[in-house]
């Protein structure tokens, strides 16, 4: 009994380490604000066995696509907005809109500056 009540302890004490470790990693990155690194695609070409003119092809297509779903993810969130904006218009009178927006605005959390 004795044996197991102390492997449990130690096995309690090593979960407590490891997420201990893992939160204070991903706290760190988290604030610092640090964008996470681009991805090396050079091994991935390698990989497909591409030449430079479908190498700089496929870079400029998954570029593209990036840009594209970065928009697509911007018009969302603005039709988001416009549709909150239409709720709250609808349950709140103009004087209670104001005052909601107001204290939205005082109360919005900081943005993280972009480096």
């Amino acid at each position: 009994m004795k044996i197991l009540n102390a492997s449990f302890r130690t096995l309690t004490l090593l979960i407590i380490v490891l997420v201990a470790s893992a939160s204070s990693l991903a706290d760190d990155h988290r604030h610092k604000g640090d964008k996470p690194p681009k991805p090396d695609f050079s091994s991935l070409f390698e990989q497909l066995q591409l030449d430079d003119e479908k190498r700089q092809a496929l870079a400029t297509l998954m570029s593209k696509h990036h840009q594209q779903r970065r928009a697509a993810h911007k018009q969302s969130e603005n039709n988001l907005r416009e549709q909150h904006q239409t709720e709250l218009g609808d349950l709140l009178s103009h004087e209670q809109l104001a005052i909601f927006e107001e204290f939205m605005q005082q109360h919005k959390p900081p943005r993280r500056s972009k480096k």
